[in-house]
């Protein structure tokens, strides 16, 4: 496989997995939770190089994984009425 065919095959699986997000599946919510926190990992690769946008990318990881895990059952509530 080549290199744009992996970036393809990547961000159609992370759409799908946002779209499937709004739409409540589980799956969709750990895959989120791995996604941000490997961009939160790789961030720290660059952390010397671009020390602030760094640290906003990884605050944004942060809250992203906060919300998914916090607020994931109120949509499986709102399901259940």
């Amino acid at each position: 496989m080549n290199n744009a065919l992996r970036t393809t095959v990547r961000r159609i699986r992370s759409t799908s997995a946002g779209i499937f997000l709004f739409n409540g599946a589980a799956w969709a919510r750990v895959v989120a939770v791995v996604l941000a926190a490997l961009n939160a990992l790789a961030q720290l690769a660059f952390l010397s190089v671009y020390p602030v946008w760094c640290m906003v990318i990884i605050a944004v990881d942060l809250v992203v994984i906060w919300a998914v895990i916090v607020h994931g059952r109120e949509l499986q509530r709102q399901d259940a009425w």
